[in-house]
């Protein structure tokens, strides 16, 4: 049996020149030439006559690898040789220059930087969540934003909070605590979780792609932090009953401004469901609503496709949006004509087809349901008197009160479409006044007992 041989093409190293080098034709393929000048080094040629240079070496550890130096005529023929020379000559040390190069780089690259790289891949997408993203990081880290109230508090807090000119390594834990303080104090603990919570996503992101080296300085969340957005926690977030029923007072007298009722019944809703506000109440349809049984129906939530049974009390107030939808004579903002097409929506939005200012200048409004009522919530919030807490604390409310009046957890469960039991159950641990109930009925049976004896 016969053993053939093959031959590795060697291809024979040539002093090249400039002139040389530009005088290199182009193929039906791409192909390379190699400099007798400095070992490793390669011109290669594509298929366009695009000239570039490439560096294969040795590295300890590591093994062979080829790196693109530059492309010519940006780059001549007497810099890729200089160049290659200290890539080599690093190369014997066991470094890579490159990944050298990219750990200088990181240390000097802003989390601005970060961000709007970031921001530049997700535009891409076309989803409410990604622009609700962009708003976030625009608003609250780089102080770009067209909301008055935002602005105000971003100007006065400007120190505390901008990352525009910081480097990964100067977001240290006196910067993220200053920060969470001040937005918890001002903006609510949801806002400041957010915040924290997305610094550590992006220089994790950072990490991944190769372009930090470094530790991510944004600790683990833990209970005892001054930072985190652990679910027990953020469920922590809710109001008493007193403070319910000012709510609820302070609604329905806000209301009988006609171009607020959408809004406030929106807010009342949510309340009264217990749903996720902006993704599972203001876009609600008609179609949804099964009067009958009872019932809200999902096509898609957080947790999926689902059925929320609904009280009497929502019942009653999806009646009373009812009643002014089909009063075509009212000036009601609940009504519009069949063939509109906010028609099928309970919360419909009223600056539709207006213009509208955005970032990208004067826009016509596409939404066709409310999303962003944060005037009116703050304006309810000051008519009742309570404390400053996130839209999100009346979906807490509406289940902490659930379980001070009594309801069982399964039910609970149902009624916030949790998949988890566990989930529910920190709402138990949150009500204080269902610990006092509970205090009453035990003292009251032991009394029973006692006194029988």
């Amino acid at each position: 049996m016969q053993t053939q041989t093959i031959k590795k093409e060697v291809q024979q190293r040539v002093k090249y020149s400039e002139a040389k080098v530009r005088g290199l034709l182009k193929g039906n393929r791409r192909y390379y030439k190699v400099d007798s000048e400095v070992v490793g080094l390669r011109i290669y040629v594509d298929m366009a006559g695009q000239k570039t240079f490439h560096l294969s070496r040795y590295v300890k550890r590591r093994g062979n690898i080829r790196t693109k130096l530059g492309t010519f005529p940006e780059m001549t023929l007497a810099a890729a040789r200089k160049l290659a020379k200290q890539y080599k000559s690093l190369s014997t040390l066991g470094k890579d220059p490159k990944v050298e190069k990219d750990k200088e780089k990181s240390k000097s690259k802003t989390l601005g930087e970060t961000i709007e790289e970031y921001l530049k891949k997700k535009m891409t997408l076309n989803n409410k969540n990604i622009k609700d993203q962009i708003k976030f990081f625009r608003g609250f880290y780089l102080g770009e934003t067209i909301d008055a109230d935002l602005t105000k508090f971003w100007q006065a807090n400007r120190e505390t909070l901008s990352v525009k000119n910081k480097t990964i390594p100067e977001i240290d834990e006196d910067f993220l605590v200053a920060a969470h303080k001040c937005l918890t104090e001002n903006r609510g603990p949801y806002v400041a979780n957010r915040y924290i919570a997305r610094i550590r996503m992006l220089i994790n992101w950072e990490i991944r792609r190769k372009k930090y080296t470094g530790v991510n300085p944004v600790v683990v969340i833990k209970k005892d932090n001054l930072y985190w957005n652990e679910e027990e926690k953020d469920h922590l977030d809710f109001y008493s009953s007193d403070g319910m029923k000012k709510i609820v007072a302070a609604a329905m007298k806000l209301s009988k401004e006609p171009y607020k009722r959408v809004a406030c019944y929106g807010i009342l809703a949510a309340l009264y469901c217990g749903g996720r506000i902006k993704s599972e109440v203001f876009n609600l349809t008609w179609s949804q609503i099964n009067f009958e049984k009872k019932l809200i129906k999902y096509k898609k939530t957080k947790t999926g496709a689902g059925v929320r049974p609904i009280t009497d009390t929502m019942i009653k107030h999806l009646r009373q949006i009812q009643k002014w939808r089909i009063e075509k004579g009212t000036a009601s903002p609940f009504y519009y004509p069949p063939k509109d097409p906010r028609h099928d929506y309970i919360f419909p939005n009223w600056m539709h087809g207006k213009n509208k200012m955005t970032r990208r200048g004067i826009r016509k409004c596409k939404l066709l349901h409310i999303h962003e009522v944060k005037k009116t919530w703050s304006k309810i919030k000051e008519l009742a008197g309570v404390e400053n807490r996130d839209l999100k604390s009346l979906r807490h409310t509406f289940a902490t009160f659930c379980v001070t009046s009594g309801v069982p957890l399964r039910m609970i469960q149902k009624y916030l479409m949790h998949t988890s039991i566990k989930t529910t159950e920190v709402y138990a641990a949150a009500s204080e006044e269902l610990i006092k109930t509970e205090n009453i009925k035990v003292t009251e049976a032991f009394d029973t007992i006692i006194n029988a004896a």
